[in-house]
């Protein structure tokens, strides 16, 4: 069931203090970012970013926080608050290339971020969204059987509301950090193309968020952020291979 699944989009997440828009940061980020486009939101409401695709829509940016998006609108990185999301459309079939790809992208990225602004980071996630292109009833048959499911990598189902956690301990640049393992399985209704006519068609989506574990303890440093991105496609596969080798 593996070969039916298409990557939608994916999330790469470091979690630092709100580092505010500056031209010497966008100047130091052009080598990797040519030509992305900076914008800052200065009204007093929170806005929706103007993306094409449903990753993009779905992501708002509050006042004072800003992003930079790619000339194709297919990747923006969004600087918040608390955190700074790398987000990219993909919409391809499945493979361990493209997660590991992002994983690199993400590492370089995110490594210029934190040496520019020398902020700690307290957590990190990859996140990947996934269709399922195969049969309905295959799919529902498959979700009642995962959902027996509860145990993985040694550690027990933590919570199960539509959805399920597991926390895993992980070697990240030689200390052991629990990662949360959350899959969210849900349907919704998309507009499909048919001998030329737009249909409401139902899909299923599979979504991972792969993060670290709320722990004052731990600080991600450079080493650390590239060692949890370079094995970010592992453990998408890993968790993958739990629902769908079974």
């Amino acid at each position: 069931m593996k070969k039916e699944l298409k990557l939608i989009g994916i999330r790469g997440t470091i979690f630092v203090p709100m580092i505010q828009f500056s031209w010497e940061l966008v100047q130091k980020l052009q080598s990797s970012l040519e030509d992305y486009i900076p914008s800052v939101n200065t009204s007093s409401v929170p806005i929706f970013t103007d993306g094409d695709g449903q990753l993009m829509d779905s992501v708002i940016i509050a006042p004072g926080e800003w992003s930079l998006t790619s000339p194709d609108k297919k990747q923006q990185i969004i600087f918040q608050a608390q955190k700074i999301d790398l987000i990219r459309e993909i919409n391809e079939n499945y493979t361990q290339d493209l997660i590991s790809m992002f994983g690199k992208f993400c590492q370089s990225l995110f490594s210029a971020i934190t040496e520019f602004s020398n902020m700690k980071c307290t957590r990190i996630a990859i996140a990947p969204m996934f269709e399922y292109a195969g049969n309905r009833d295959s799919i529902i048959a498959f979700a009642n059987n995962s959902f027996n499911a509860n145990e993985f990598k040694n550690a027990k189902l933590d919570n199960c509301d539509f959805s399920q956690v597991f926390r895993i301990p992980e070697n990240i640049s030689g200390s052991i950090v629990t990662l949360n393992y959350l899959s969210k399985f849900y349907a919704i209704n998309k507009v499909a193309s048919f001998n030329g006519m737009n249909q409401l068609v139902e899909v299923t989506r599979i979504s991972f968020d792969i993060n670290s574990k709320v722990d004052p303890n731990v600080i991600f440093n450079l080493e650390a952020i590239r060692d949890f991105f370079t094995k970010v496609s592992g453990f998408c596969e890993d968790f993958l291979s739990f629902y769908f080798n079974k």
